[in-house]
């Protein structure tokens, strides 16, 4: 009991105070359309009366002063009710899309913070990512909508219920029974409709990483001539999803349906016994009937969306987990800007980020920092073996330090320790005497690092030298200088040069001097060159490491390289292949 409580708070946390507004505004507006159903059923026979339609009347003791009015009075008051009738069917239809919409956003919000704010050792795939925008929270939205306006719907289906009853009890017993058994039946396409429904979801998975898996590696498949197979499987797959959201699809759109025709039926049965054993007059049966047509439309909304509700199922389940398995603490940050959130009205950009512009001001180190490992203990998993056991290491500020060995035994690791993204099981890591966790947090800006995998983003030269840069004042004549130091000088005259985010138009070493260069810029008192030569021949490589010669007056740098002559000037190098043998 006490962990579905604690399960139905994280639900009511999970869609948020927004969305329960717009959900209750529903139900409260599906209750009002009820009891106006009923008010257009009896002025329908008072109308009805009034032009000679009707010889004899049915009404509720206190609305007989409706008899009174005149004609056109009571023209007037139908067509106010009718827009009133409008007015609620409006706000029941688009509450559902509204709690839609703020679900899929919250969830959306969540995730960007998680991919963006939230530090960790590994991000998620692109595949996931992707699945989770385009597929699993649209329709874990969808599900939310679906089940909102099925729940409106079974409240206005209940009211008119209570009013057919207080019409003709014994017709609404008749058509009780009537219900009982299309419910009955209806129940027996839910099994099938949410086992297409999860096949859906596994194939749309499958689908997602086949094509991450050939984007990524489309030049390995073409020379290993496996292009038929990929193309075979993820076909196999399109195919697959086909069959099972079709079926789906004919389940749903069949239990929607039924409702409809089987109401159809149930409301011959209902006339045939009304007049033949409950000899019912036909006022009271006129006014029975129109409310049961409703009755039968509000039961068919309710079918279809609860039926659509189920199709989406495995995707909330899939949304919902991703949710409570998320740090709450960052959570309540991530969804800090719903508070921005306006149905009705317009957004302006940026007035919820006050807190986010605050933090410009990175402070500075005024020396380059010095970094101790102190007997760490590491490891990925808590019966994996140690990747890191008893380590120790020292490198001095204002030092060249070389990590080589081969692929597999730690260097990436090593980095990432150090720059507190990993926390050590056991032992310390300290950079000048700052916890490592919060140096990268508190002192960023000192912070420099480039990949093997040149980071560029969609722009000119000018507008990728100037990203993340902390120092505003950078002119024309900086970016020229560093473009220089790098070797690059025919960008010099360049700078409004539009590359792709791929940088096409440019080599791979190109793209990883530039990067260099952007890097440089920042002016860190510590650098992190991780296999930042590989795309470099070996006249630039030299001319890159005599560079570092010259930057180590003011930086501490450490270099990850499988080549030696990016740490000829190394003050010392740790080979992992022996130190962790």
């Amino acid at each position: 009991m006490k962990e579905l409580i604690i399960k139905f708070r994280l639900l009511v946390k999970y869609l948020g105070k927004e969305a329960l507004y717009w959900l209750l505004l529903g139900s409260v507006a599906s209750f009002g359309l009820s009891l106006l159903e009923v008010s257009i059923s009896v002025l329908m026979q008072v109308l009805f009366y009034k032009i000679s339609l009707l010889h004899d009347i049915f009404l509720p003791g206190p609305m007989n002063f409706l008899l009174t009015w005149p004609l056109g009075l009571l023209c007037i008051l139908f067509g106010v009710v009718g827009a009133l009738r409008a007015a609620l069917t409006l706000i029941t239809s688009q509450s559902g899309n509204f709690f839609s919409t703020i679900i899929n956003t919250r969830l959306r919000l969540m995730s960007v913070y998680d991919l963006l704010m939230v530090y960790r050792t590994k991000v998620l795939p692109s595949s996931e990512i992707n699945l989770r925008f385009a597929e699993i929270f649209p329709k874990a939205s969808n599900f939310v909508a679906s089940t909102t306006n099925s729940l409106i719907a079974l409240v206005q289906s209940i009211c008119i219920f209570i009013a057919m009853a207080l019409i003709g009890w014994r017709e609404a017993l008749v058509g009780l029974v009537g219900v009982v058994l299309i419910g009955s039946m209806l129940s027996l396409l839910k099994k099938g409709i949410l086992s297409y429904s999860k096949k859906v979801l596994y194939e749309q998975e499958n689908i997602n990483r086949s094509i991450q898996r050939i984007t990524q590696n489309w030049i390995n498949i073409k020379i290993l001539r496996t292009q038929n197979e990929e193309y075979c499987s993820l076909v196999d797959r399109l195919l697959l999803s086909f069959s099972h959201t079709s079926r789906s699809g004919l389940l749903i759109k069949s239990g929607a349906i039924l409702p409809g025709f089987l109401g159809i039926v149930l409301l011959a049965f209902i006339v045939y016994t009304s007049n033949v054993y409950f000899k019912t007059t036909g006022p009271t049966l006129l006014a029975f009937l129109y409310l049961f047509l409703r009755f039968v439309q509000s039961l068919t909304t309710t079918a279809d969306s609860y039926f659509s509700a189920l199709t989406n199922f495995p995707y909330f389940q899939r949304a919902f987990r991703i949710f409570i398995n998320s740090n709450q603490a960052d959570m309540a940050i991530a969804l800090n800007p719903t508070k921005a959130m306006r149905v009705l009205g317009n957004y302006h950009p940026g007035i919820w980020n006050s807190d986010f512009k605050t933090q410009d001001d990175l402070k500075r180190m005024e020396k380059s920092p010095d970094i101790r490992i102190d007997n760490i203990g590491f490891r990925w998993l808590a019966d994996d073996p140690y990747v890191f056991e008893n380590f120790s290491l020292s490198i001095p500020h204002n030092s060249i330090y070389g990590i080589i060995g081969p692929s597999g035994r730690g260097k990436s690791t090593l980095l990432l320790l150090i720059l507190g993204i990993l926390i050590p099981e056991k032992g310390s890591i300290f950079i000048s005497q700052i916890p490592a966790e919060n140096y990268l947090k508190d002192f960023s800006a000192d912070v420099g690092y480039v990949g093997p995998d040149p980071f560029l983003v969609a722009g000119t030269i000018r507008e990728n030298l100037l990203y993340g840069q902390t120092n505003l004042s950078l002119d024309d004549n900086d970016l020229t200088q560093t473009l220089k130091s790098v070797q690059l000088d025919y960008l010099i005259t360049r700078l409004d040069y539009v590359v792709t985010e791929n940088a096409e138009g440019l080599s791979s070493g190109q793209k990883q001097r530039l990067s260099l260069a952007r890097t440089l810029l920042r002016k860190p008192k510590f650098l992190i060159l991780d296999e930042a030569s590989a795309n470099l021949d070996h006249v630039t490589e030299a001319h890159i490491a005599n560079l570092l010669l010259d930057l180590k007056k003011e930086c501490t740098i450490i270099v990850v390289t499988h080549r030696e002559a990016m740490i000829k000037h190394a003050d010392g190098v740790l080979d992992l292949n022996k130190s962790l043998a």
